[in-house]
């Protein structure tokens, strides 16, 4: 299978299981079940294993609290993963990439939370006062799952595609702004 194929259907699966996440909970967002998974369509299991269990651990007490949102382990266990097999395997390099890509899906998370989705429930609330049912399926259901592949999606594959090296220059470039304040 191709690279492009690849990262294209371990995007999909990310989206998939942001989808779970905010929607059904039927746990496949968690690392030990991403790991594998993306280690199955990336043609190394095995890794895809060790990462999944090794990031796990790593955010195994990490809870969401009221309206703190903490770093994501959904998304850097996929791109973790994916970095990890693409450098031949072993999990030093994902745990190197599985913490900074967690604080990207952390900033990009609270954005959903607190910005788009209330966007979307004042649309469902606006349809519901219309009694509009196709709206409130849309800004409920449809367009904020759309986001998800664009929030989560396309990040993870342009990772996976374009490997460690964008993934190290666009997470240090983005958490040295973040700490600067975004000029």
């Amino acid at each position: 299978m191709s690279l492009f194929m690849q990262a294209f259907l371990v995007a999909l699966f990310v989206t998939i299981a942001f989808i779970d996440s905010h929607t059904t909970q039927i746990h496949i967002f968690r690392p030990v079940v991403v790991g594998p998974v993306v280690g199955l369509i990336m043609g190394d299991v095995q890794t895809g294993f060790a990462v999944g269990i090794t990031v796990e651990l790593m955010f195994l007490a990490v809870i969401f609290v009221g309206t703190a949102v903490p770093p994501n382990p959904t998304i850097s266990t996929a791109i973790a993963t994916g970095i990890a097999i693409l450098a031949g395997g072993g999990t030093d390099i994902a745990v190197a990439t599985a913490l900074p890509v967690s604080f990207i899906g952390q900033v990009a998370e609270t954005v959903q939370n607190s910005v788009i989705n209330v966007f979307f429930m004042h649309r469902v609330e606006n349809a519901a006062e219309k009694l509009d049912t196709k709206g409130i399926v849309a800004n409920n259901l449809i367009l904020p799952m759309a986001v998800n592949a664009l929030l989560y999606g396309v990040p993870t594959f342009l990772a996976i595609y374009f490997g460690a090296a964008y993934v190290q220059g666009s997470s240090m470039l983005f958490l040295t702004r973040l700490l600067q304040g975004f000029p």
